[in-house]
């Protein structure tokens, strides 16, 4: 177990504690608020199905008690999760009544926060000119709050719309710009985000040494901080690399565990991450042919994370 896991494990067991005291004590706002913090490490560690039944029971407490930024809070989250796992239809909903509520009680950060995660939902729908303008709204308050983690997540979400627009030259800027303020902060899952944006732009202008050394890069922090969508995402970009590079029965194999890792935790690559991805599936059944490609993914779907992690760093 890494010191990051070590933490959030700690974490965990600190705030169950808490939360038991607090329900004996009939403290609604600070169950609300444990339930919710217990939400966001449950996220963060790719539990959603756990991570969603947290937000819902903090949310429907703060509505018992009326708190707007309480709620508005919650929908803020459960809408990220809903993304993460693709329902776009309920998180549009849950953001767009989040932002409303943000807006009420005029909360920039949490504005700013709704318009990221609209932004988020509306580039996932296809509509990467909405979803520049939202980016760049949530950008613009959080530059002018001076809230560089905020910061960095806009850029990182404008570079992906550039780069699913053609703008490669812009998306890697913004990308660059993204990871230097994630490295300045230390923000480990930021980087690894950064990392993996920045390799998909590096192997659309064709630099595919350079871009496998970023997954690869990104994929040591995701297992580090114990992300299993970002690993998935990073075994994926590798596995997109290994059929480009004409190792289509590897791609195949790290494709496969790919998407067992995101059916194990029901999620869902993002549009930058997915348009990439089946591209790579397509050309690697093609080259394989049925049989071979069935055999090669159904092994990688196999794999645990661990041994999927293993297998990208073998002698290629």
């Amino acid at each position: 177990m890494t010191a990051d896991q070590g933490d959030i494990t700690a974490a965990r067991a600190l705030l169950e504690e808490s939360l038991i005291l607090f329900r004996q004590l009939g403290d609604e706002g600070n169950i609300s608020a444990n339930l919710h913090n217990l939400g966001e490490l449950a996220k963060e560690q790719g539990n959603y199905t756990a991570a969603r039944a947290l937000f819902q029971e903090s949310l429907a407490l703060e509505r018992e008690q009326g708190s707007k930024g309480g709620i508005a809070h919650s929908l803020t989250t459960l809408g990220d999760v809903a993304t993460v796992q693709g329902d776009y239809a309920e998180a549009r909903a849950l953001q767009e009544e989040s932002l409303a509520l943000w807006r009420e009680v005029g909360d920039t950060p949490g504005i700013a926060l709704a318009l990221h995660g609209l932004a988020g939902v509306t580039n996932e729908e296809g509509d990467t000119t909405a979803a520049r303008a939202l980016f760049q709204a949530s950008l613009a308050l959080r530059r002018e709050i001076g809230e560089q983690s905020g910061i960095a997540y806009s850029l990182h979400g404008l570079a992906g719309v550039a780069t699913e627009q053609g703008d490669n030259a812009g998306a890697r800027a913004l990308h660059a710009e993204s990871l230097m303020l994630f490295r300045e902060l230390a923000v480990k899952g930021g980087i690894a985000l950064a990392l993996n944006g920045l390799a998909g732009v590096t192997m659309a202008q064709e630099d595919a040494a350079a871009a496998r050394a970023l997954h690869e890069e990104s994929l040591a922090l995701r297992m580090e901080i114990g992300d299993p969508k970002g690993t998935a995402a990073s075994l994926a970009g590798l596995g997109g690399i290994a059929v480009g590079m004409g190792q289509a029965e590897r791609g195949a194999t790290l494709l496969g565990a790919a998407a067992g890792l995101l059916g194990r935790i029901g999620a869902v690559l993002d549009r930058a991450s997915r348009l990439p991805y089946e591209r790579a599936v397509a050309a690697a059944r093609a080259r394989l042919g049925e049989a071979a490609f069935a055999q090669a993914w159904q092994a990688g779907q196999a794999m645990s994370r661990e041994q999927a992690t293993a297998y990208a760093r073998q002698a290629r």
